[in-house]
This record gives C-alpha cells, structure tokens and sequence, in this order.
C-alpha cells in the first residue's frame, strides 16, 4: 500500500466516523396536530451515500419555551432562557442495512400526553412573560461507528 492509497483510508476513515457522506434523516410530519388525538403520524425518510448500519430510530415530541429576563449586562436589557419539555417519546429498535442510492421511509406513531392544565397554564405563562411556546417533533438516528449521528426537527402547531 503506498503513501497515496493509505492517505485516500485515513480520509475514508475520518469521514466514516464524523458521519460525513453517511445518512441523511429527513422528518415528514403534518404541520399540526390535534391535542385531543395525543398521536402524531409521520415518516422519517433515510438516504446515504456509502454503506450504514442503523442501530434505532429515536422520535419524541418537545416543547419549546423560550422567555425574555432582564439582564443588565446585555446590549438591549434583557437575554432569552429556554427550557424544554418531552411530552412523548417513542424507539424503533429494528436494525437494518441502508446501501448508497437507497431511499427508506420508516412510518411512526408518536403517542404523546399533554393535560389541559398544562396547556392552559403555559398559554398564559406566555402571554404573560413575553414567551414564546413552540412543540418539534425531532428524530435522532443511531448510526453504527459514528460520532455524530443524525438528526431533524420539525416544528408542529398542537390545536
């Protein structure tokens, strides 16, 4: 094996780890969702570009609040603080082979559990406090031998 073939499996190598040309997740989700249903219905679409092993499929529902406090070291008085909540969570641990050119769609049923109180309190907690509440539905896929496995979100309106 010469310097040249060797430098071409080092770079493989690195790229294989980093997930760099490896899979791609996409989220396909309604743009919103009924809380009284307490499910959300979706696909999750995966391609690559070399050969990967998917160890499983992780899916839940988040909520978003991000909120305004006053800050005086700030430029403009006052910094965003986040804080999240799962309301639903869901693992398809099926492990399966994904080949370059290949398009698989995964179909899932998120079940998720919000109360009215919940809803109600945070609605005014919102309006209250200059925050905003957003709920994503993100997917993180577990690729085998990777750092950096990946991921998407979508944003959902729950109604």
């Amino acid at each position: 094996m010469n310097i040249s073939e060797k430098i071409k499996s080092t770079i493989k190598t690195v790229k294989d780890k980093i997930g760099i040309e490896g899979v791609s997740a996409q989220l396909q989700i309604p743009n919103y969702s009924y809380k009284k249903d307490n499910l959300i219905c979706g696909k999750v679409h995966l391609t690559t570009q070399s050969i990967q092993y998917i160890n499983n499929i992780f899916i839940c529902l988040e909520e978003r609040q991000i909120y305004q406090i006053k800050d005086e070291k700030s430029i403009n008085g006052t910094r965003d603080e986040t804080k999240s909540y799962t309301y639903g969570e869901i693992k398809l641990s099926e492990k399966f082979r994904i080949s370059p050119g290949e398009i698989i769609e995964v179909d899932f049923e998120l079940p998720f559990e919000i109360n009215s109180w919940q809803f109600f309190h945070f609605g005014c907690l919102a309006n209250n406090r200059r925050t905003a509440v957003r709920h994503f539905v993100v997917v993180k896929v577990d690729v085998k031998n990777t750092w950096f496995n990946p991921w998407d979100e979508r944003a959902v309106v729950l109604m």
